[in-house]
């Protein structure tokens, strides 16, 4: 018998660029109903090459996993015709989710101001390293950065050791998390004033948020949280800058190794 449920965001549609910070997200999105659909240049999405790979020379297991339920349209943000077309499949769509650089869009000549009046309904999220503003704003950063920087990576480890990082990409699936509660919770709100929202996300702080019990704990006993070991890891702790230890989440994985310490540096655009 076909499936009657009645997801919560069925009949939702979301324009997704593909990226790691979302790709979670979108895999919970479509799960509860929604129509994704991934805008990727004409060559395909960068994140459909990003290891680890399906027999070594697959198309990427991270995409598949976050966008194994989404249509793709092609869409060249460089080009006039491509920008008109981004416009116009913004104007359909309900959610439109990016993880570019700050400015980005701007620079492209599709700014969320342009987008917003097209559209004014439209919930628009961002998904940056380190947000739209303030100090690191224009900083690069990855998945083991914002482990770091958002002080997770200090609870990790043998104790009497480095810290370590967490398997998998732990901090930018906390972005997703945060992403996808956010959306749930613009798209409520839309449908009881017919408003659109602007949601701009920290992948440094949502991973601050994590260590918030942690934290809390620090704060009332004047005294850093232990470090627990990391359990079960089937990749090899790897020796790197300044003697830190980094761990594959999985053998063979190495997006690991474009850390360049914790310490971000300006992004290009």
């Amino acid at each position: 018998m076909a499936d009657q449920t009645v997801r919560s965001l069925q009949g939702v549609r979301v324009l997704a660029l593909p990226d790691p910070k979302l790709a979670l997200c979108c895999k919970l999105l479509a799960e509860h109903g929604a129509d994704v659909v991934a805008v990727e240049l004409p060559e395909g999405s960068a994140l459909r090459s990003a290891p680890p790979l399906a027999g070594g020379d697959g198309e990427s297991l991270l995409f598949w996993y976050g966008y194994s339920r989404a249509r793709s349209v092609e869409c060249d943000l460089a080009s006039a015709e491509g920008r008109d077309r981004f416009v116009a499949l913004a104007v359909k769509a309900d959610v439109l989710l990016d993880a570019l650089p700050p400015g980005r869009l701007e620079a492209l000549g599709v700014a969320p101001e342009v987008l917003a009046a097209a559209n004014p309904g439209l919930i628009h999220l961002s998904a940056t390293d380190f947000g739209s503003d303030g100090p690191f704003r224009d900083f690069e950063g990855s998945d083991i950065v914002a482990w770091a920087m958002g002080g997770l990576m200090g609870l990790t480890g043998d104790p009497a050791r480095e810290p370590l990082t967490a398997p998998a990409l732990q901090a930018y699936h906390c972005t997703s998390v945060w992403a996808a509660i956010s959306v749930l919770g613009a798209v409520y709100r839309r449908r009881k004033t017919g408003q659109g929202a602007r949601i701009d996300l920290s992948s440094q702080e949502t991973s601050f948020d994590m260590f918030l019990q942690r934290r809390n704990r620090q704060a009332h006993q004047r005294r850093p949280p232990p470090r627990h070991a990391v359990q079960g890891l089937p990749g090899q702790g790897r020796p790197r800058l300044r003697g830190a230890v980094l761990a594959a989440a999985m053998a063979g994985d190495d997006r690991v190794d474009e850390a360049r310490g914790v310490r971000p540096r300006p992004a290009r655009r």
